[in-house]
C-alpha cells in the first residue's frame, strides 16, 4: 500500500468501456514521512475522495480486484482516505 494527496481529477472523452463511470484522480505520491517523493499517478476513485485529501491506495491486481462490474485497467485505486497519520518519536 502506499499514500497519496489528491490533487485533481481526470475527465476522458472517450474510454475503455471499464473507465466509464469511474472517477480518476491526479495523485501526488507521499513517502512515509509524509513528503513529496515527486512522483504523480491517476487512480480509479472507489472512496470519493476530493482534492486535498490524503489517500491510502492499493497497487497491481489487488487494485482492480476492488472494482465491481466492467473492471477498468488500472494498477492504482484509493482504498481509503486517511485522516491522520500517528509517526511516534524516538
Amino acid at each position: 500500500m502506499n499514500i497519496g494527496k489528491a490533487i485533481g481529477s481526470v475527465t476522458l472523452s472517450r474510454c475503455e468501456p471499464g473507465l466509464i463511470g469511474k472517477k480518476l484522480i491526479i495523485i501526488k505520491m507521499l513517502n512515509a514521512d509524509g513528503s513529496e517523493s515527486g512522483d504523480y499517478q491517476i487512480a480509479v476513485d472507489k472512496m470519493g475522495a476530493g482534492a486535498g485529501e490524503t489517500v491510502l491506495l492499493v497497487k497491481g491486481k489487488e487494485a482492480v480486484d476492488m472494482l465491481t462490474g466492467n473492471r477498468p485497467p488500472s494498477d492504482i485505486t484509493i482504498c481509503g482516505i486517511i485522516d491522520e497519520i500517528y509517526r511516534p518519536t524516538s
